[in-house]
Parts: structure tokens; C-alpha cells; sequence
């Protein structure tokens, strides 16, 4: 049996548990482990394989719920809408999952069959502790001609309606953290013409995109390491109005109209990666609507800036995702969709 390529996206210290899975294939955990809760072991009484130190803040599956006969686990586009069968299960911060897609590294609006909603870019999925929820989801590609295949990257996102109200919370702890699943699409016709979609906010200003030489202290703030490995890992930072969020992951915008935003990759030369913004999981882009790439080269750190008008923000949640667009030109290598930690935009003013 066959699971789909599942990996963890911006995981590197985290205590909460996610599991990628298609229904009816085997799974594989990812545990997390906080060492500084020593006390909190009730979660792990009668568990000999776990250490005492492990503390779960929720768990989550998410898959494609394949057909009995299904064979290649890929999709084949045939025209019309494409409807993907689609199971989660979750606990703890994770009975609440929001699920953003990505085609060929393009987001990718999509509707959940037999409800209201209209197209959107994310959609909320509510269920109860420990029980399994299906659904459909429903979309026409957004990019794709016959004979192309190309990856379909569904990623949730955990506990997405929670914003740090900065008198109780002050930080996302786990939530918002990233778990991914990926699949393949083969065109057998062109991608039709995608109904209108107005959850899309216009907000990026002077977008532009360059590589320069990498800068010795950025290269160690970013990886921890005066000679890190560059050859296949990846690293990112995301700078607003020139402080960088990799640890203070939020920005006082009082007084401030627009805020100039530089998102920084480097690492594994030859990674080309689609770039996302989200304000409140809404699209962001300029007047064009295009997606922007960076290409990673030996010895470069590639630069995405522009500045975002934030006159009619008061309290939001903003967060980059990069979106590998030839993961399979290194079959050997684990790449993935990074997801820049959620920044809390607030005007300490108020």
C-alpha cells in the first residue's frame, strides 16, 4: 500500500503531534517533545515507549480518503470541477484545522462540497475530539494543460482562528503550525476557467525580487551557524520594516500606514519556490495577482520585497508560505512547503 509524500513543515521545536495519512493506508507520527515539561506527564501515564517529558498539545490525520480500487493514489483532471474525498481526525488545539492548496505552487481556491461557502482560499474544518470527519473538497485548477503533472499540496493549518489578544496570550504557541500532504495531478484537459474568487486582498505595493551575495551575520542570525550546511537544507526570515520576525513573532503597527516587508531564502541551490502572504489566511497580492518566485543559488540569499499597506489593520495574523515548484528534481532531498511562523500584527495603541 501507498501513502502519499507526507512531511512537516516549520516543526523544528514543537510538542504537538501531527500525522499525514490517506484513509485505509499506513501512517507515520511525528512526536514532538518539550524538555521543559518535566511535570506535565499525565498525557504519558502507561506509556513505556514515550519519555515523561513529552507533552501533547493536540494531535491530527489528514488524507485523501482513496477508493477501494484505487492503485497509483494520483488524480487524473478530465474537465469540470475536480472533487477530492478528503478524512480528518483531531484532538486538542487540532478539532479546529484550516486547509490552504497549492497547484504547481499556486494557491488554489476551492469549495467544500454540500455547504454554503463560496470559493476561498482557506476553509475551517470543525470537528469533535477524536472523531473522524469527511468531506469533499471541489475546484477547478488554476493552472495545468494536458499532459502536465504536476504536485497537489494540501496543507492545514492548526487552530487557525486563534490570534494572541496580548493581555492573556502573547504568542501562536502551536497554533497555526503547518502539516503537509502531497499528491500528483495529471491533465488530461486544459484547466477550465475559474469562477470568480473575491477572497483576495489587494494590499502589496513595489513588488520586486533580488540575489545578493550572502551576508555572513544574516547567514548565522538565520541558521544558528557560522558555517551551516547550504547544500540541501533551506532557511527563511521574514523582515518588517527591518526587524526580523524569526523570534519576536509580532510587530506594534501604531501609527503606521505601510510597513515594508523583505521575506529572505537560502540554501539548497537550484530550489525554486512560489511565495505566499497571508493576512487572516486571505490572500494577499499586488494589482498584477501573480505568484512570485525565488530561485536559490550557491553563495546567494534571494530576496522578495514590497510594502503592504496596513492603514485599515488593527489586529491580524500575517504569515509567508513557500511552495516548492521542482521538489522533483531532487527526489533524494526532503522538501517541503515552509511556512513562516505567524506573525500578530497590533497597534499597541489601543
Amino acid at each position: 500500500m501507498k501513502t502519499g509524500r507526507i512531511l512537516v513543515a516549520g516543526l523544528v521545536c514543537g510538542i504537538l503531534l501531527l500525522v499525514g495519512c490517506g484513509k485505509d493506508v499506513s501512517t507515520d507520527e511525528f512526536i514532538f517533545h518539550d524538555s521543559e515539561s518535566v511535570a506535565e506527564t499525565e498525557a504519558n501515564a502507561g506509556d513505556d515507549e514515550l519519555s515523561n517529558k513529552t507533552k501533547y498539545i493536540g494531535t491530527l490525520q489528514h488524507g485523501v480518503n482513496w477508493a477501494a480500487d484505487e492503485k497509483d493514489y494520483s488524480f487524473v483532471y478530465e474537465g469540470g470541477a475536480l472533487e477530492i474525498p478528503y478524512t480528518i481526525n483531531g484532538s486538542g488545539i487540532c478539532t479546529s484545522v484550516g486547509f490552504l492548496i497549492y497547484i504547481n505552487g499556486i494557491p488554489q481556491p476551492y469549495m467544500i462540497k454540500d455547504t454554503e461557502e463560496e470559493y476561498k482560499y482557506m476553509h475551517i474544518i470543525e470537528g469533535d475530539e477524536n472523531q473522524e470527519v469527511d468531506f469533499t473538497i471541489s475546484f477547478t485548477p488554476v493552472t495545468g494543460k494536458t499532459g502536465d503533472k504536476v504536485s497537489l499540496r494540501i496543507d492545514s493549518i492548526a487552530n487557525p482562528s486563534f490570534i494572541p489578544d496580548m493581555t492573556n496570550t502573547f504568542d501562536y504557541g502551536m497554533s497555526h503550525q503547518a502539516l503537509e500532504a502531497n499528491y500528483e495531478i495529471l491533465f488530461q484537459k486544459d484547466a477550465e476557467t475559474m469562477p470568480k474568487v473575491d477572497d483576495v486582498i489587494c494590499l502589496l505595493k513595489t513588488v520586486c525580487t533580488q540575489s545578493t551575495e550572502i551576508d555572513k551575520d544574516e547567514m548565522e542570525y538565520m541558521t544558528g551557524e557560522a558555517k551551516p550546511d547550504l547544500d540541501t537544507p533551506v532557511y527563511a526570515d521574514l523582515k518588517i520594516d527591518g526587524d526580523s520576525m524569526l523570534l519576536d513573532r509580532k510587530s506594534d503597527i501604531s501609527g503606521k500606514d505601510k510597513v515594508h516587508i523583505a521575506y529572505i531564502m537560502m540554501g539548497h541551490p537550484g530550489m525554486k519556490y512560489r511565495i505566499c502572504f497571508y493576512l487572516n489566511h486571505q490572500l494577499l497580492t499586488d494589482e498584477s495577482g501573480d505568484v512570485c518566485e525565488l530561485e536559490l543559488a550557491t553563495g546567494k540569499m534571494s530576496i522578495l520585497e514590497f510594502d503592504m499597506d496596513v492603514s485599515q489593520v488593527t489586529d491580524a495574523s500575517f504569515y509567508a508560505v513557500a511552495v516548492p515548484v521542482n521538489a522533483e528534481d531532487y527526489p533524494d532531498d526532503p522538501i517541503s512547503t515552509m511556512k513562516f511562523p505567524s506573525i500578530h500584527l497590533y497597534r499597541g495603541e489601543n
